[in-house]
């Protein structure tokens, strides 16, 4: 419902400026983030570990921010389940 998508949104919003502020994400993927998030239909719950998951990937490359190939590897993960 309307109230339900509206939470969600702000929900993505906090999460992508909290992200963008401290660096670990970088700005060329957010086009990515959000058009995949609208394409999956991702729930808050479900944007927020697909996030975790790519920020998980990249410290494991060891990478001070989350690239485009981290969240294309953590969604390919999602498509999974």
């Amino acid at each position: 419902t309307l109230d339900r998508s509206s939470a969600a949104a702000d929900v993505y919003k906090r999460q992508l400026s909290l992200l963008l502020n401290d660096g670990q994400i970088s700005p060329r993927v957010l086009p990515h983030l959000q058009d995949s998030a609208e394409r999956l239909l991702l729930s808050a719950r479900g944007f927020t570990r697909s996030l975790r998951l790519a920020r998980t990937i990249a410290d494991v490359d060891d990478s001070p921010s989350v690239a485009l190939h981290h969240l294309e590897e953590a969604l390919y993960y999602r498509k999974r389940e």
